[in-house]
């Protein structure tokens, strides 16, 4: 696995303030096939198990490739942990795009969308995002604070994506 991490290089993540909004950008490579990507950034009701900070996520509703996604956890800000409640729409467009719009929560409105590009063995992760924070609070937190969070998500989402691909290289491997 250590050669993995290696050929992939770091998540960059770049955001900036807009008047009242935030946007994001984000890539991010992942050295597994494009189709365990999307397996893993669509495993909404096991993510709390991969991704720092989130204590619960779950679908509450799916309608073909439409779900709605239930998330509770927190930031971490200096010494205090901020918890958020999001709830989201997401729109599944197989195997190469994930678009989604807050419907719910207390983040404020925010749309974003996730595109897969497989380049040779490895995937290409792309993702932008609009923000627009409910609160001076939130808003003041910084760029930088989202940099750090997104850049800490991403990476553990590909944690999970390498682990995944190890454990089927070996499940294959042990088949006669």
């Amino acid at each position: 696995m250590v050669a993995a991490q290696a050929d992939n290089p770091p998540v960059q993540v770049d955001a900036k303030r807009d008047g009242d909004k935030v946007l994001i950008s984000a890539s991010f490579t992942a050295d597994v096939p494009k189709e365990l990507v999307w397996q893993v950034m669509i495993d909404f009701d096991h993510m709390a198990e991969f991704m720092p900070r989130l204590a619960q996520s779950r679908v509450v509703q799916r309608e073909g490739d439409r779900l709605t996604v239930n998330q509770h956890g927190s930031v971490h800000v200096g010494f205090f942990d901020i918890p958020f409640d999001s709830t989201r729409e997401i729109q599944l467009k197989p195997p190469g795009e994930l678009d989604s719009r807050a419907i719910g929560g207390n983040n404020g409105p925010m749309q974003s969308v996730a595109t897969l590009t497989q380049q040779g063995r490895q995937t290409v992760i792309s993702y932008h995002a609009e923000w627009q924070p409910t609160s001076g609070f939130m808003a003041s937190l910084g760029v930088d604070l989202i940099k750090s969070q997104l850049g800490e998500q991403f990476g553990a989402m590909r944690q999970e994506m390498l682990r995944r691909a190890a454990r089927n290289s070996s499940q294959t491997a042990a088949i006669p």
